[in-house]
């Protein structure tokens, strides 16, 4: 296996938009930040896996999933000017 690159930031700050967009990789890093952030191929340090292990004891989740519910482009609402 190819060495991985530390998760440095910017890509703690990636993966937390990615986790806010796709939900299938929230469920995974939430229930395992060690090794949902190792498939993406990086290495976290303890800070990094605590703060992940902290939003799945958050309303981290439940937050997201209430923002989805009411966008408007998940009701099929046309967004900005025609």
């Amino acid at each position: 296996m190819a060495s991985q690159k530390p998760a440095t930031p910017e890509v703690v700050a990636k993966l937390i938009a990615q986790a806010i967009s796709d939900p299938e990789f929230r469920e995974e890093i939430l229930k395992n930040p060690d090794g949902a952030i190792r498939k993406e191929g990086f290495k976290a340090d303890d800070s990094t896996i605590d703060l992940f292990k902290a939003l799945a004891n958050s309303d981290f989740k439940e937050s997201i999933e209430k923002i989805e519910k009411s966008s408007p482009l998940n009701k099929g609402e046309a967004t900005g000017s025609a």
